[in-house]
């Protein structure tokens, strides 16, 4: 796996993990 492949599947980590936080911040002040 080259180096933009794996940039790509952490980025693709880091978003999913960034919209959990989000979705328990939401859910938070529901």
């Amino acid at each position: 796996m080259n180096n933009s492949e794996y940039n790509k599947a952490e980025d693709a980590v880091n978003n999913t993990e960034n919209s959990l936080k989000n979705a328990a911040e939401n859910a938070k002040w529901k």
